[in-house]
């Protein structure tokens, strides 16, 4: 936890909260984590996962990702909305205008997703899990397909 959500929280300490700053790696057993600062309307991190040779990166509640990540193993990625789905909502009043503006300010679309696979480096990667799906914005066997259509990767949600 970054130290100015804790204190904005008014945490005490305890035994199992561990406090972070943005690109200082850290270890928990035979885990090196490294925190990254994500793009969203409240200070967020994303991770970096490293034990032996498996490298996860763990991303959500954000829109962009400016950090490229070579030799993944698994990804595990936040596709929240696409963008014809949550327009037509907001067309119909499902969404109201506002939630869909801060969900496009504050959570990753499927063409985001998109763009920040192709960016990094796929070719160790043997797994991609979906994460964060909204329940009126997504579609979960329309997303699977395709990022595994893009990416020729394994994909859960």
């Amino acid at each position: 936890m970054l130290q100015d959500v804790k204190d904005s929280l008014s945490l005490r300490d305890a035994h199992n909260l561990n406090i972070f700053d943005f690109n200082k790696q850290f270890k928990i057993g035979d885990f090196t984590i490294l925190p990254f600062e994500l793009e969203h309307d409240v200070p967020n991190a994303g991770f970096l996962i490293q034990a032996g040779k498996e490298k996860l990166v763990y991303i959500t509640d954000t829109y962009f990702c400016r950090y490229r990540f070579p030799g993944l193993t698994r990804i595990m990625l936040e596709v929240n909305y696409a963008d014809a789905i949550l327009d037509i909502n907001i067309g119909t009043g499902v969404v109201h205008a506002s939630m869909g503006e801060r969900l496009k300010y504050s959570h990753f679309s499927l063409r985001n997703a998109k763009n920040f696979l192709m960016a990094n480096d796929l070719s160790k990667c043997r797994e991609i899990f979906l994460i964060h799906l909204s329940k009126r914005n997504a579609d979960p066997k329309f997303f699977k397909s395709e990022i595994e259509k893009l990416t020729g990767i394994p994909v859960f949600v």
